[in-house]
């Protein structure tokens, strides 16, 4: 499945486009649009980000050079989306599913690949070159790593290991990635606080999380250095900036606000039942045996996300992203004790095997037909775009040639589906908005 979506998915939002491919184009081929957020005035965006995708592809243009192979740019875009985009989350994916069975069981840790599995929003997050990705897919780890730390508190070999590894990745996520992704990692640091207060794994856990976090800020901080061209900066404290203490009309409600209904019925499309049992399954917390660590681990940083972002005027489907694991995890375990509980009434009768096996078809049949949606109806951009290099192959030439896409700009997909001279511009229409300018060639 995530193969099938790093192919075919849709880019569902231009901001991915504009904002995090187009500059990674800048660093691949020296050209790209420039959004007003990569404006070493504001610096909203890092480069550091996008960094690890450049390096991803080295094996790809290492090949290229050496067979002489000329093939298009867009293979790197999709080099990118199966390796370093589905490739890590599928990675990510298995070490959550790995740490649920060793530490709740095999029954909840599969209904968790399950419902990961075939969830139309992790089948279209799990491509999206986006920093709510990246912070996911990191939280996704940390959280594997947590939920076995909870329940290793007895080796304290062990113990140091899981939470210092956890918590490197809450810090990888929320700096590098989003900087917000770092709420969901304080649940687990007060509880690993509370637990080893005033002892040895504790000290050491701090000693080796304060030098990953400045060898984390050090990267972070020479990278967009260079790139922007200043004398300092820290991008994640710009991008809280921006979008916590903006002024009136400055801030992103500026993009249009939205209801709390939204992220419901936005919830019920990318997960129909999963997002429900997700969390009927707060309330069913109280109940359950490993209490200790489906709070920490699950149904805080849960919570905290939902309240805080369904709390801003301004929402988008991606900020919910870093919580997707989480109510995958959440569904699923709800779901196993759900089913033993029928079990242990019904026994293993006939009425229990066909109400597991109707579960698991409707959820996967209603799951596939969305993601077989969204690619049969949303796909032609990416489509499309590949007539370019089409068209410089049948009529080769050294000359620039201007694509223009008219009103459909928001469609475009990446400069990755343009040839070396192809470029991107735009016309005078009826939109009166601020659209993307050029990087400066000469300085990529």
């Amino acid at each position: 499945m995530r193969l099938y979506c790093a192919v075919f998915m849709i880019i569902a939002d231009c901001d991915e486009t504009y904002n995090y491919w187009e500059p990674l184009n800048l660093l691949f081929r020296g050209f790209g649009k420039q959004t007003w957020e990569y404006s070493p005035v504001y610096a909203i965006r890092s480069y550091a980000y996008l960094v690890p995708y450049y390096i991803s592809t080295f094996p790809l243009r290492d090949f290229q050079h050496l067979s002489l192979t000329n093939f298009p740019a867009y293979y790197y875009f999709y080099a990118i989306r199966i390796v370093a985009l589905c490739g890590f989350t599928a990675f990510t994916e298995y070490k959550l599913y790995r740490s649920v069975q060793d530490n709740y069981s095999k029954y909840a840790a599969n209904w968790y690949l399950l419902f990961s599995t075939f969830a139309p929003g992790m089948s279209h997050a799990s491509v999206a070159l986006l920093p709510s990705l990246f912070a996911m897919t990191w939280v996704t780890w940390a959280a594997s790593l947590a939920i076995s730390a909870i329940n290793t508190q007895n080796n304290e070999k062990r113990v140091v290991g899981h939470s210092v590894h956890a918590i490197a990745c809450f810090v990888i996520a929320g700096f590098v990635g989003w900087p917000f992704a770092l709420a969901l990692g304080v649940p687990f640091g007060l509880f690993t606080v509370k637990s080893h207060f005033q002892t040895a794994p504790l000290m050491k856990i701090v000693l080796v999380c304060s030098t990953v976090v400045v060898l984390v800020t050090a990267y972070l901080i020479k990278v967009d250095l260079y790139f922007y061209n200043r004398k300092f900066l820290f991008v994640p404290v710009n991008i809280v900036l921006y979008n916590v203490f903006a002024g009136e009309g400055e801030g992103p409600e500026i993009f249009g606000v939205e209801p709390f209904l939204y992220y419901v019925a936005n919830l019920l499309l990318n997960f129909n039942a999963v997002f429900v049992l997700a969390y009927l399954a707060i309330l069913g917390n109280f109940f359950m045996k490993n209490k200790l660590t489906s709070t920490v681990g699950i149904t805080l940083p849960l919570l905290i996300w939902s309240v805080v972002f369904g709390r801003q005027p301004h929402k988008e489907e991606r900020f919910l992203y870093p919580i997707y694991p989480f109510i995958c995890l959440s569904a699923a375990i709800f779901t196993s004790n759900v089913f033993a509980l029928i079990k242990r009434k019904l026994g293993y009768a006939f009425f229990f095997k066909l109400a597991l096996f109707f579960s698991m078809f409707a959820y996967v049949t209603v799951s596939v037909l969305r993601i077989l949606n969204l690619v049969a109806n949303y796909s032609a951009p990416l489509t499309t775009a590949r007539a370019f290099h089409n068209d410089s192959v049948q009529f080769p030439s050294e000359t620039f040639k201007n694509v223009c896409v008219g009103r459909e700009w928001y469609h475009f997909p990446t400069s990755f589906f343009l040839p070396d001279n192809y470029r991107l511009r735009f016309v005078q229409s009826g939109f009166d908005g601020l659209l993307p300018g050029d990087f400066p060639e000469n300085t990529a």
